[in-house]
């Protein structure tokens, strides 16, 4: 039996690559659309869903497959952690459900005990 793959920071950037073509988190800024249809309201609402879910699982992945330490030591995976972090949890702040607000409260946390 083999041994378990190791945690690599291109994971999470891989992560991210795909919530940014759905959804760019600078979007509202630059007004670049990123998928077609982008005037359809519900599928632009399902692209940013989708974009958010990808980058919480992008920061999980982070958080608990590389963990905190990993993520101190190197100065790449800090920028994408907090970059990752401040990202899904404005976009978990929008939702405004009491869920969605301890996650993003949570995740500010992590980011701050970071550094």
């Amino acid at each position: 039996m083999g041994g378990i793959q190791a945690a690599h920071r291109p994971v999470a950037e891989a992560l991210k690559t795909i919530a940014d073509a759905l959804h760019h988190s600078q979007q509202g800024r630059k007004a670049m659309p990123q998928i077609p249809f982008h005037g359809s309201r519900v599928v632009k609402q399902e692209s940013e869903r989708a974009a958010l879910e990808l980058r919480i699982a992008a920061w999980l992945y982070l958080e608990h497959r590389i963990r905190l330490p990993k993520v101190k030591e190197d100065a790449a995976m800090r920028e994408l952690f907090r970059e990752l972090g401040r990202a899904a949890a404005d976009a978990l702040y929008d939702l405004g459900d009491i869920e969605s607000i301890d996650f993003a409260d949570y995740i500010n946390e992590q980011v701050k005990r970071l550094g």
